[in-house]
């Protein structure tokens, strides 16, 4: 008889043995257990993706409606289309309070004047203001024969009691800076002592300033002497910022109106006691000057070109560069310093400063009488970035303040107006619409421009009431 192989027995002896109910009940609930596990597990799952999309549904959803809202204001423009689609994916951004630091009044009748700047103040959500005394811009003139050595301290103290005063109206609201003039720096030291005492937390010092001489020549002073280091060092012990105001330069660009002489003195030339001379300019000398006819039908262009349009600029960027390449900031590290409309031109100038400064022939070392005859110890961008603050005021524009974000530190940059020169709503609108239209911009940033930044640096909170 022939044999079946072992395992073909063995399993048929297996199968039959008759298998228990239990034990085959036991494995088939065994394996229900295992399949309703998993449809538990996928039944979360699912309901978990669920909510999301419900969620995205609901997002989308708002989404749209702010789409449509702002395309029915906007109109179908695809360039519109964009900015409001780009605005619609971003959290929104609403800024609600600002702080503005370059602000002037005449202060002729306070009272009124400070109810009708609280009225604009509240029309467009500027919780504070750090208010100036105009008069400084006519009674700082080189041209002013009122202002004279002997009554100087009178002067100021009669601007700075009157800002004080104005101030002290707005219920919180509003804070004074400091007036002072450097020719007189003993007068101005004593001053600024004055002002901190009243709690005042900056100082107004002028682009530059200028005396007519006996034989009428024009004297130019930009601040780096030794003497004038003495106020520096003073208003850094006393923790006060200085803002560097623009100054009406006495010319206008040479060739575009009427007929003007720019002579240098005997035994100056260009190029030659200053390295920061230039065009027959000798910024540190004296210069005698014909103006321009004031009866002329150019002068009112002409005396744009002294001021807000060309002149400004150049009478702060002068005293920056002479502070800097002669030292000061060496010799009074904790030196704090403002300046307004976008940084006077210099921000965007930074490289080529440092490129010219660092390929020079000259030791810049310009005078013997600067405080730092020996040069500076860093280049020029870096005094820029550690020593200044710089505001909006009167410059209105989103690229520039995104060129300024990209150069100094996120704390030197603040909002200002420099109101009633520059209109208030025209500032607050130009910044409260940059949200929709620059959405890369961070909220965040906006928040420490608009007055973040300045409330750190004034040490100054939101009034309660």
């Amino acid at each position: 008889m022939r044999m079946r192989p072992l395992w073909v027995l063995l399993f048929g002896a297996a199968a039959a043995v008759p298998m228990g109910h239990g034990t085959a009940h036991a494995l088939e609930d065994h394996a229900l257990v295992r399949q309703l596990n998993a449809l538990e597990t996928e039944h979360a799952a699912l309901l978990a993706k669920y909510q999301l999309l419900e969620e995205r549904l609901v997002a989308m959803d708002a989404d749209c409606k702010a789409l449509s809202a702002r395309c029915t204001l906007q109109g179908d423009h695809p360039a519109n289309l964009a900015r409001a689609s780009a605005s619609a994916a971003k959290d929104e951004c609403t800024i609600s309070d600002f702080i503005t630091l370059e602000d002037h009044f005449d202060l002729i009748d306070p009272p009124t004047e400070v109810a009708t700047r609280l009225e604009q103040m509240d029309n467009f959500s500027i919780s504070r203001l750090l208010a100036t005394h105009a008069g400084d811009l006519l009674a700082l003139n080189y041209s002013d024969a009122t202002v004279t050595r002997e009554n100087i301290r009178d002067i100021m103290r009669s601007w700075n009691n009157d800002t004080l005063a104005a101030a002290n109206l707005a219920g919180g609201r509003m804070r004074a800076l400091c007036n002072v003039f450097m020719i007189e720096v003993d007068a101005s030291i004593a001053e600024i002592n004055w002002c901190r005492e009243q709690g005042v937390p900056g100082i107004m010092v002028f682009g530059h300033q200028t005396r007519i001489s006996s034989d009428n020549k024009m004297i130019f002073d930009y601040y780096y002497s030794a003497e004038a280091l003495r106020f520096w060092k003073e208003a850094a012990r006393l923790d006060m910022f200085v803002y560097l105001h623009p100054h009406d330069l006495p010319f206008a660009p040479d060739g575009l109106f009427d007929d003007e002489v720019h002579e240098l003195p005997d035994g100056i030339e260009p190029g030659g006691a200053n390295w920061l001379e230039a065009s027959g300019i000798n910024l540190t000398s004296t210069v005698s000057v014909k103006a321009y006819d004031p009866d002329s039908t150019k002068a009112a262009c002409a005396s744009g070109f002294q001021g807000a349009m060309w002149g400004y600029a150049v009478s702060v960027a002068q005293v920056v560069q002479n502070l800097i390449v002669h030292g000061v900031f060496d010799e009074v590290p904790d030196l704090k310093v403002v300046i307004g409309h976008s940084g006077e031109l210099i921000a965007y100038w930074l490289p080529r400063i440092d490129y010219k400064l660092s390929s020079s022939s000259s030791d810049c070392a310009a005078n013997p009488d600067a405080v730092y005859p020996t040069g500076f110890q860093h280049n020029f961008t870096y005094y820029f970035r550690k020593h200044f603050w710089i505001t909006t005021s009167g410059n209105f524009d989103t690229a520039g303040l995104k060129h300024l974000m990209a150069l100094m530190p996120e704390d030197r940059l603040l909002f200002s107006v420099d109101s009633p020169l520059s209109s208030i709503e025209d500032a607050v609108t130009w910044f409260k619409g940059i949200p929709s239209t620059n959405p890369e911009i961070s909220c965040e940033a906006l928040q420490k421009v608009a007055y973040q930044n300045a409330e750190a640096l004034l040490n100054w909170a939101k009034p309660t009431s």
